[in-house]
């Protein structure tokens, strides 16, 4: 159970705090900076798993495929890309939608 909430905390700081203006903007329409911002995501969960010793290369790339697979379908279907709404974070159904689809994965590898 620890390593699964250190794996969320991974991704929590990969996908919101590690993420800054460059790739909100420009990770739907610029697939090095969609792959840069996997990379990133996928790290900071990798990095409880090896602290465990589940990390694998088949975990990791499930993780970092996931996550792509999964922003750009999201990227696709959000048609309102801003990234803020009147000075706040634009928290559309998509998000939600994504965040739970990212934590589905992120269930699967813990389980393996």
């Amino acid at each position: 159970m620890k390593l699964l909430i250190f794996m969320i905390f991974g991704h929590l700081l990969g996908d919101v705090f590690l993420r800054n203006v460059i790739i909100d903007r420009h990770k739907h329409d610029n697939m090095v900076v969609q792959a840069f911002h996997c990379f990133i995501v996928t790290t900071c969960i990798a990095i409880p798993l090896e602290v465990f010793s589940k990390l694998t290369m088949e975990n990791y790339m499930i993780l970092l495929l996931s996550h792509f697979i999964i922003d750009e379908i999201k990227g696709k279907l959000d048609l309102n890309r801003d990234w803020e709404k009147d000075g706040k974070p634009d928290v559309s159904k998509y998000k939600i939608v994504d965040q739970i689809v990212h934590l589905i994965f992120i269930l699967i590898v813990w389980g393996v």
